[in-house]
């Protein structure tokens, strides 16, 4: 139980840390979009960028919702350590929690990488970077593993259920 206990502390010690600077990002942000007089350098895909148009503006909040997203996917992965702790490990629950986390990871992954892609075509700066240190293809990897992990706790769920019924 240390290492469960070690892992939730981590876990909310970057929660707390996240939420905090995705707050600080979304304040910033709304002040850079909408106060001309403000100065500073995004980067968006580790290149700087200056957003011209109100689309791409519009495209960056979408950018901001999504990141949004990612502390969320935090919080669901909380929960389930939650549930770890409190000894429901082949919950309903938990398989639901873990179908969940994957879910999003991908959809995540799918939508970021298409806002950049939209926002470079409309900012008519086309590049498309995609390498194996990519964070698209990171996510893709860890929703696939939690959907695979949710359906192997779906499967054990029902053994240790068989099990109970026989004895």
């Amino acid at each position: 139980m240390k290492k469960l206990n070690l892992l939730r502390t981590v876990i909310d010690i970057f929660f707390i840390i996240t939420i905090i600077a995705t707050f600080g990002a979304l304040t910033w942000t709304v002040s850079y979009l909408f106060n001309n007089n403000m100065h500073g350098t995004i980067k968006l895909n580790g290149e700087p960028f200056v957003p011209k148009t109100n689309f791409s503006k519009i495209i960056m909040i979408f950018g901001l919702l999504c990141e949004m997203m990612y502390v969320y996917s935090f919080y669901l992965l909380r929960k389930v350590v939650i549930l770890f702790q409190n000894k429901r490990i082949f919950d309903t629950e938990v398989i639901k929690l873990f179908n969940q986390i994957g879910v999003l990871l991908i959809a995540l992954a799918i939508i970021s990488k298409t806002l950049i892609l939209v926002l470079n075509i409309v900012e008519k700066d086309i590049k498309l970077k995609l390498d194996t240190q990519d964070s698209f293809f990171i996510s893709i990897i860890l929703g696939l593993f939690f959907i695979v992990i949710s359906a192997i706790f779906k499967s054990a769920k029902e053994y240790k259920e068989e099990n109970e019924l026989t004895i």
